[in-house]
C-alpha cells in the first residue's frame, strides 16, 4: 500500500544457489526479515522481505537463472542439465523447462540499458533476437531473424536507450548506429570471454609441445 515498515516480526534463513565459482557450486546463505504493516487498510498483516537478487519463493538468484537459460537456451533441457552439472550448477531437466514456462516479455518504451543477442530457437535454423533489460535482465522482446533489421524497427520505439550491450554481430551494430547514433555499445561478458578463450586456445597451440596440445 505504500507505507513504509520497520518493526520486524520475524528472522529467517533462505539458501539461494547463485552463479558457481570456479566451477564449484556457490550457495548464498540469507539472513531474511518478515515485518508488520503499519497500515491499517493493508489486507497483509505481516508481509516477507523483498530481496533485489531473487525472487520471493526462488531457491536460485535471479543472475543464476540468466546464467542457465544462457546455457540451455542452445540445447535440450537433458543436455543442458548435464552441462551445467560440469559448470557448478545442480539442476534438473523439470526445473530448466520450468524457468522456461515462467519466461515473461515486458516491454519498457523508457528503457535506457539493453542487452542484445542471437538466439536459437531450433538448433541451426531458426534464430531470433532477444532483448533484455540490463538492470534487471528481464526479457523485453523476441525479434525474429538476427539480421539488425527487426532490431532497427523496434529501436525507432525506443528512442530512451543510451547503453547497448552486444554481441560480435556486425548486423547489431550497423543498425544501433543508424538509429541512435549517440548510443555507447560495449560487448557483453560472455562474448569478451569467449574472444579470450579463443586467443588464449591460439596461443596455448603455439607455445605448448605438440604432446600438450
Amino acid at each position: 500500500m505504500g507505507a513504509k515498515a520497520s518493526r520486524t516480526s520475524a528472522t529467517y534463513h533462505r539458501i539461494l544457489q547463485d552463479t558457481p565459482i570456479h566451477n564449484e557450486p556457490t550457495y548464498l546463505d540469507v539472513n531474511a526479515h518478515k515485518y508488520y504493516c503499519l497500515n491499517i487498510k493493508c489486507p497483509h498483516y505481516i508481509f516477507d522481505e523483498v530481496l533485489p537478487f531473487a525472487g520471493a519463493r526462488e531457491v536460485r538468484t535471479d543472475a543464476l537463472n540468466i546464467f542457465i537459460l544462457g546455457v540451455s537456451i542452445f540445447l535440450s533441457n537433458e543436455g543442458a542439465s548435464h552441462i551445467l552439472s560440469l559448470l557448478g550448477v545442480n539442476i534438473s531437466n523439470n526445473s530448466i523447462q520450468r524457468i522456461y514456462d515462467r519466461l515473461e516479455f515486458k516491454d519498457d518504451p523508457n528503457v535506457e540499458a539493453i542487452g542484445v543477442d542471437d538466439v536459437a530457437i531450433r538448433k541451426g535454423r531458426t534464430y531470433c533476437t532477444a532483448i533484455y533489460d540490463l538492470n534487471d535482465h528481464h526479457l523485453i522482446a523476441l525479434l525474429e531473424g538476427r539480421k539488425g533489421t527487426e532490431l532497427k524497427s523496434w529501436l525507432i520505439t525506443h528512442k530512451k536507450v543510451k547503453l547497448v550491450a552486444r554481441d560480435r554481430d556486425t548486423s547489431y551494430a550497423k543498425a544501433i548506429r543508424e538509429v541512435l547514433p549517440d548510443c555507447t555499445q560495449v560487448a557483453d561478458r560472455f562474448h569478451l570471454l569467449q574472444d579470450l578463450t579463443d586467443n588464449l586456445s591460439i596461443v596455448l597451440k603455439k607455445n605448448f609441445p605438440k604432446q600438450y596440445s
